[in-house]
């Protein structure tokens, strides 16, 4: 039995977990070796690769509007509750009020793009159910995307102090991801009625 669960997490290790520690260990070289522009990488992040990721994950999907449901609010409820558990913990351990905000913010956001959707990939490739934990894994990503942009925002400005509702909302519509989401709606909802 114990041999079993070794040989289990060897193989998960070098199936799933190496190849994202390869692929890491890439980027960090090539940075090293030509100093990439973090600027412009994390701009050609936030307004190309992440709204790109949103528009065409939904817009490619195969899940049903249950399905969907189901995940967003899932993944949401799990927010939810670890926002919950991380206001106790603070309280508990007596941190600054402001400190509240960006304690919450570290425990519910995660990389779930780009380090969640290949994890899911290359752990369930084997069973054949990569298409299926890739799209589910979509919408958790989707999610928390949509919740950053809104509710990550609000957090973040009252970290600083209090801040009018007006410019919370300035700040959300500056983040191209919710226009990919509203465009991707309005996509998949004009080829329901086209076919």
């Amino acid at each position: 039995m114990c041999g079993e669960m070794v040989t289990q997490l060897a193989r998960i290790f070098y199936f799933v977990v190496c190849p994202m520690l390869l692929l890491a260990g890439v980027g960090a070289a090539l940075q090293r070796l030509f100093g990439l522009d973090q600027r412009t990488l994390t701009c050609l992040n936030f307004y190309f690769i992440v709204p790109a990721m949103v528009y065409t994950s939904i817009v490619s999907s195969t899940l049903d509007g249950g399905d969907v449901l189901q995940v967003v609010l899932f993944a949401l409820a799990a927010q939810a509750v670890m926002a919950g558990v991380t206001l106790v913990a603070v309280r508990l351990r007596r941190l600054p009020r402001p400190l509240h905000p960006a304690a919450v913010m570290t425990t519910i956001y995660n990389n779930s793009g780009n380090y969640g959707m290949p994890l899911q990939d290359l752990a369930f490739r084997p069973a054949g159910l990569a298409d299926a934990a890739v799209g589910l894994q979509t919408f958790v990503m989707v999610a928390q995307n949509v919740s950053t942009f809104t509710v990550g925002v609000v957090l973040a400005a009252t970290g600083r102090g209090p801040v009018s509702w007006r410019a919370n909302l300035r700040h959300i519509l500056k983040f191209p991801p919710i226009y990919a989401l509203a465009a991707a709606i309005v996509t998949v909802a004009l080829r329901h009625r086209l076919t």
